[in-house]
């Protein structure tokens, strides 16, 4: 059962509130992901292998180039990241040392953020269109869609959650603002959000399941805990 409250005029103005809220929160990881814009694919997350030239450099020495072997990254080895990552992060903001290894040599090259190359803005524009998207049909859900009731708050709720996770998302590799910790909590909760929408949308189905689904959100919610101890 939903709150009466949440159905009220006072309840309506505090989801609104919510909304903006979550604005904020995408707008803010919107705005690191394009600032890191010059970094997005250029590394492989898990290879540690330059998968194609950083765009705009002169000179082959001062260049990531294609093919090279990432050492280190701001002195985080691979295996310091791969293990340690919260503890490890990489200030992807500002000056970033690489020490590569091309062929036979090592090199050390430092990589300001910069204008990112047309093809890299584009997908950065483009993949924030998502988070965009969800969250205005989550502002439309909460101004427009009646009546209030569970599946009202359900629906808003999830538009909302999705739209954080996938700005979250973007910029999770990145471990800024605490995007990856963000991203662990998100997709704990999402896993039982997304049960209930579709056990109650476009009507209500498998009553006998809706029964489970407190037992789910608190399995999350250990989820999440756990997932915590481990990430923090």
């Amino acid at each position: 059962m939903m709150p009466r409250f949440l159905a009220s005029r006072r309840g309506e103005g505090l989801l609104a509130a919510l909304s903006l809220a979550v604005l904020a929160v995408c707008g803010y990881y919107g705005y690191l992901f394009l600032r890191v814009a010059t970094f997005n694919g250029i590394v492989d997350p898990i290879s540690w292998r330059v998968v194609k030239d950083l765009p705009g450099c002169e000179r082959p020495a001062d260049c990531l180039l294609e093919g090279d072997r990432v050492l280190s990254i701001d002195g985080v080895t691979h295996e310091q990241y791969l293990q340690a990552r919260a503890e490890t992060p990489i200030d992807w903001l500002g000056e970033v040392t690489f020490r590569v290894l091309r062929g036979d040599s090592e090199l050390t090259i430092v990589v300001a953020p910069g204008e990112p190359a047309p093809s890299q803005l584009i997908a950065a524009v483009s993949l924030l269109l998502l988070p965009a998207l969800f969250w205005l049909m989550g502002l439309v859900a909460v101004l427009f869609l009646r009546p209030r009731d569970e599946r009202w708050l359900v629906l808003v709720l999830f538009f909302h959650v999705t739209a954080v996770l996938f700005a979250a998302g973007s910029l999770s590799s990145t471990l800024l603002a605490y995007s990856s910790v963000v991203l662990h909590v998100l997709t704990w909760i999402f896993c039982p959000l997304i049960l209930h929408v579709h056990l109650i949308l476009p009507t209500d189905a498998f009553p006998r399941a809706r029964r489970w689904l407190p037992l789910f959100y608190a399995a999350a919610g250990a989820g999440i805990v756990l997932d915590l101890t481990r990430v923090l």
